[in-house]
């Protein structure tokens, strides 16, 4: 085979895609199924909705933000307990 020939064969060369690695499935998305490759034996994840914060909660949390910036432990400890 010519040089350029071989060359051209090298370069046509398709690779396998992500999802067809991963069985179906890439990393970036996840692929929805909550645990590693195909037929994975961990539980997916539970995501829970929570409830939302009452008005005093809030109010009492722009407070610690204002004194405390973003330490979140600091405002948690005095300012909403309830969290």
């Amino acid at each position: 085979m010519p040089a350029a020939a071989a060359a051209r064969a090298v370069t046509a060369t398709t690779w396998p895609s992500a999802s067809a690695i991963h069985g179906g499935t890439t990393l970036a998305t996840g692929g929805g199924g909550g645990g590693i490759g195909v037929g994975s034996s961990l539980p997916r994840r539970v995501h829970s909705t929570g409830v939302r914060w009452s008005k005093d909660e809030h109010d009492r949390f722009v407070v610690g933000m204002s004194k405390h910036g973003h330490a979140w432990s600091d405002i948690s400890r005095m300012y909403v307990q309830t969290r």
